[in-house]
């Protein structure tokens, strides 16, 4: 594949020993071009492990912590509630109440900020510079600049997803400073909100994120907590909408063991059994995908050849890719 080597691993004790075993040589990430003119390198999802990743996986990793997550709960208890009342009010637009609801969420835990409608909004525009990042992202979007590297230095006019790339990063740029300068704003005027963004900001050296590094790491957790869980909701609603039995299971179970008179909340769900069932089934069907492409990159030179690597467990899925280079 281009200038990389294929090597097929038949065996699942080789998959486990290579890829679980020594995953702390395999697990990362090759650099993505694409990625790299449009984001600076700083999408943590798709960059490379280095310190700036680490720096900002720490970050990310103190906003997932047990506490942190039990603390959002008053947040999503009150967007779902406006969810709600959004699809009794006007269900034919169920797509646009989900999107805003899962944005909502995590833009107030984030930056301490909501939106109560969906048009006109950060919301809006959230999605919108989404819709072009990742439309550009899918396989075949793009020529081959990872496996032929010459075609980064093809004239504007023959590639005009370079200007493509430019206008993705100045719009996402304008979102993401924006949302930490509004933190930023109420620190100094002393109108805080308890915002996660806020005691980042707080601890920015200590953390020794640049303003930029700071920003994109806010816009990574802004991408990743809206896109995802809206679709899965949208899902979990076709999925009920198609077989109504399940629906009415589910309904007699939430009625028996949580009543009538309030929703079912985050302590309820050991008692049942049959919604949470429904909710992993449909997880997985939201996350599954014939033809995933996961890479890696190793510098240890006694794993396989120093040449880059694709490697595809057999009967697997999943194709793994592996670039190796020597450790300095």
């Amino acid at each position: 594949m281009g200038a990389t080597t294929a090597i097929v691993l038949s065996s699942s004790r080789a998959v486990h020993k290579l890829l679980h075993l020594r995953s702390a040589n395999t697990s990362d990430r090759p650099s993505i071009h694409f990625n790299n003119i449009t984001t600076g390198g700083l999408n943590l999802i798709l960059s490379p492990y280095n310190s700036t990743w680490k720096s900002m996986r720490r970050v990310v990793k103190d906003m997932l912590t047990h506490d942190a997550c039990m603390a959002s709960l008053p947040i999503q208890r009150a967007e779902a509630t406006q969810l709600m009342f959004d699809l009794l009010e006007a269900p034919q637009a169920y797509y646009t109440h989900i999107r805003r609801y899962t944005n909502s969420v995590i833009l107030a835990i984030v930056f301490g900020i909501r939106c109560a409608r969906y048009e006109g909004t950060i919301v809006d525009e959230f999605y919108e510079v989404q819709r072009l990042w990742a439309d550009n992202l899918e396989p075949g979007a793009l020529p081959p600049i990872d496996v032929v590297p010459l075609l980064r230095y093809l004239p504007e006019r023959w590639a005009s997803w370079k200007g493509l790339s430019r206008e993705i990063r100045k719009r996402q740029r304008n979102l993401y400073f924006r949302l930490v300068d509004r933190s930023r704003r109420r620190i100094q005027e002393d109108r805080r909100n308890g915002c996660f963004m806020e005691r980042v900001l707080d601890h920015q050296e200590q953390y020794k994120l640049s303003d930029e590094v700071l920003a994109y790491t806010g816009g990574t957790v802004l991408d990743a907590g809206s896109d995802t869980s809206a679709a899965f909701l949208q899902s979990f609603m076709f999925c009920l909408v198609a077989s109504p039995e399940v629906q009415t299971r589910a309904h007699r179970e939430i009625n028996e063991v949580v009543g009538r008179d309030r929703s079912p909340r985050f302590e309820d769900f050991e008692n049942l059994p049959y919604l949470d069932a429904i909710i992993k089934e449909v997880n997985v069907m939201t996350l599954h995908q014939d033809d995933m492409l996961i890479r890696f990159r190793s510098t240890d030179s006694d794993l396989l050849p120093q040449r880059g690597s694709l490697i595809s467990p057999y009967r697997m899925k999943l194709l793994m890719v592996i670039q190796f280079q020597k450790a300095v």
